[in-house]
């Protein structure tokens, strides 16, 4: 039986694999720095390692024959995008892994943002590392809109908001789907992008965004400056000619919240 280990595996995409792993048959084993959790079923293994310091890599992957790296650290990219995918990769290499499939974001080839350069670097660390590989670059998930970008921007009685930056939202299960047939295909090389079936503004993001949370805020336009704001004012970070995904921002705020409060 073929064995997966899926770095970042209690992350937003991370549990959304593991069903569909499980049920073509494969060994799931997940890596986390934490202990156990009792919401995963009992078939997957779980073994606690950082990729920051290097520590339990080895043990982490042992016997396996792909790698899922889904882990990420938005505010310490360095340590954890760069370096830890570069340890994962110097531990992974010796040991045979067959396929290493990474997840990245769509535009990080071209986008100024610190967070996608650190992304992209990490690309290119696998291209470079010797072993079977797979890139699928994919469009901002709808949790990263609604827990991580527009909470801080609702907290003052205005809410001020880039209303023109444009995000290309998808669900994390669609990705998880696309990811099981790479697993299947076997190192693919940089595959075709995918994203969301909608191209958007931040500003329309928000105002469904405050209606899902009951809230009546007046959402004003913020004009920042600088290339990474540029970047996502001309949809760096979109593909609109690889609409994979068919559920909508809507639909996941409906799914996930009670309008009717």
């Amino acid at each position: 039986m073929e064995k997966i280990l899926i770095t970042g595996g209690t992350g937003t995409l991370g549990r959304k694999l593991v069903p569909g792993l499980l049920g073509a048959g494969y060994t799931v084993r997940l890596m986390s720095r934490g202990p156990r959790r009792a919401s995963f079923p009992p078939e997957v293994e779980w073994v606690r390692a950082k990729l920051a310091s290097g520590e339990g890599l080895g043990e982490g992957l042992r016997e396996v024959d792909t790698v899922i790296h889904a882990a990420t650290a938005p505010f310490a990219v360095a340590r954890v995008d760069v370096e830890g995918t570069r340890k994962l990769l110097g531990a992974a290499a010796p040991l045979g892994v067959r396929h290493f499939l990474y997840i990245s974001i769509v535009g990080v080839d071209a986008h100024p943002f610190g967070y996608y350069r650190a992304k992209f670097a990490a690309e290119n660390l696998i291209r470079e590392a010797g072993v079977p590989w797979t890139i699928l670059r994919a469009t901002q998930f709808h949790e990263l809109l609604d827990k991580v970008f527009l909470p801080p921007l609702m907290r003052l009685p205005v809410a001020w908001v880039p209303t023109d930056f444009k995000f290309q939202v998808m669900d994390a299960g669609e990705a998880a789907a696309r990811m099981l047939q790479l697993v299947q295909a076997g190192p693919s090389g940089l595959v075709a992008d995918i994203g969301g079936p909608e191209v958007r503004t931040m500003g329309d993001l928000a105002q469904g965004w405050l209606r899902a949370h009951g809230m009546k805020k007046k959402v004003v336009h913020w004009k920042m400056p600088g290339g990474a704001a540029r970047a996502f004012r001309e949809g760096v970070n979109t593909c609109p000619a690889a609409k994979y995904g068919k559920i909508t921002w809507e639909d996941y705020l409906a799914q996930n919240y009670d309008f009717s409060q």
